[in-house]
């Protein structure tokens, strides 16, 4: 697995560079956000900082995602929650802080290969009201249009949707979507649900489990048909 860790921060780079070495993954060390366009075609995942001394990290993440999937973690400061939602929302795959161990790192980034390159289901497509999930296929059509999700969206919406009618958990929801990484906290689950309902159109198709969860497929109303 080819590796770019993208920082002018030579204190975060180094032992990010020795872990990822370590575990036998090439690196290439980028001081600038320009510099990663460069070299993408050749990288299989992306360490980028949040503060770059060229652009900042979210709008290199956002010219990023209009033409690439690759996987993405964005490193950002403690306690920066606005940043958090920013990037997740522009196709940031998880958000981790830059004070964290190299190896909570990996194991974030681990997880979020294993379910990049496994499906999660086997040939199916789930259908609630005119909403079709296609979990072999990994893409949602409303009403016959397909619409846009990044990769952790849907793996949500697929999770939700392989159990529908039933109560799902946030602890099982971001165990299969990130994996069992210890401390990961569920911020982002909620930015990427918000996210999903304002895509889908679709009130009621998810829907709070409060203090529990979220449940798929439970009164779905047409958005357009309910104003």
């Amino acid at each position: 697995m080819r590796i770019a860790v993208v920082t002018g921060n030579s204190r975060i780079a180094d032992p990010l560079i020795e872990a990822f070495a370590a575990q036998g993954h090439p690196v290439v060390h980028q001081t600038r956000g320009a510099e990663l366009f460069v070299m993408l075609p050749d990288l299989d995942a992306v360490i980028l900082d949040a503060n770059l001394p060229d652009l900042p990290g979210i709008h290199v993440l956002q010219r990023l995602r209009e033409f690439s999937d690759v996987p993405v973690i964005v490193l950002i400061s403690q306690g920066d929650e606005h940043l958090v939602i920013r990037s997740l929302q522009s196709g940031a795959d998880d958000c981790v802080t830059k004070s964290a161990r190299p190896a909570e790192l990996m194991a974030r980034l681990d997880a979020i290969m294993r379910r990049w390159l496994t499906p999660l289901s086997a040939d199916a497509v789930v259908v609630t009201g005119d909403v079709a999930v296609n979990l072999a296929a990994r893409s949602i059509e409303v009403a016959g249009v397909p619409v846009g999700l990044t990769r952790t969206e849907f793996d949500i919406a697929a999770t939700l949707a392989e159990w529908s009618g039933t109560a799902v958990s946030r602890e099982f929801l971001t165990g299969r979507v990130w994996g069992e990484v210890e401390g990961h906290a569920s911020r982002p689950l909620d930015v990427h649900i918000a996210a999903l309902r304002a895509k889908l159109k679709r009130p009621g198709l998810i829907t709070t489990v409060r203090g529990f969860g979220y449940r798929w497929g439970e009164n779905v109303v047409d958005s357009v048909a309910a104003q």
